[in-house]
């Protein structure tokens, strides 16, 4: 979206999600890109354990965080958070015109051939997928860690590895992104940590 001119990554948040509390002002979006935001992990909140077992809207997703305190002034360090990325699908939405797995639809997993990638929905029947059991009352039944629809844009995409060598290929070889982009991506910021990417020591 940034090479395409519809948004900036320095730019704050409020730019975008005008409705953001003050506590945010000085949050960017490359901030939420490399985890120094101070915006705390909603997986970490005492109320998560039971909340994330139904399903939520993205404006519910917010509200369970955006008031909370920071956990430190934003650009300070690092703590990754998945609110992070919760905060920045919204943004995408926002931006874009479109729905968030529609956007990766259209801009990566088809163009890139991944046909077995997607995002996941709590009423999706995948042929073949890997699924967790617990013994129930009368045998096994399914273990439901939580609904889809909490984390979203924080890893609610479904793959097979054939699709991620495919991301991979397309990632790194120029099909996804310029080469700028890439560079800036997999630059090491604070906590050895790009934009959305651990980046390890060679």
């Amino acid at each position: 979206l940034q090479q395409d001119g519809k948004l900036k990554i320095e730019d704050p948040v409020s730019k975008y999600l005008p409705d953001t509390p003050k506590a945010w002002e000085k949050i960017t979006l490359a901030n939420l890109l490399g985890h120094t935001s101070g915006i705390p992990s909603f997986t970490d909140l005492k109320e998560f354990g039971v909340w994330r077992m139904s399903s939520h809207t993205t404006e519910e997703e917010l509200a369970l965080f955006r008031d909370k305190p920071l956990d430190f002034e934003p650009g300070s360090k690092f703590a990754y958070s998945n609110s992070n990325f919760e905060v920045l699908g919204a943004v995408i939405e926002k931006v874009s015109g479109k729905k968030y797995g529609d956007l990766l639809r259209e801009r990566i997993f088809d163009p890139l051939g991944m046909k077995d990638s997607g995002l996941d929905t709590d009423e999706l029947i995948l042929p073949k997928r890997a699924q967790g059991y617990m013994p129930g009352k009368v045998g096994l039944v399914l273990a439901r860690s939580e609904s889809m629809t909490v984390p979203w844009a924080a890893g609610s995409i479904y793959s097979t590895t054939g699709d991620l060598l495919k991301w991979e290929h397309g990632l790194f070889g120029g099909k996804v992104l310029s080469a700028d982009s890439l560079k800036r991506m997999t630059t090491p910021g604070k906590g050895d940590y790009g934009l959305c990417v651990v980046v390890l020591d060679k």
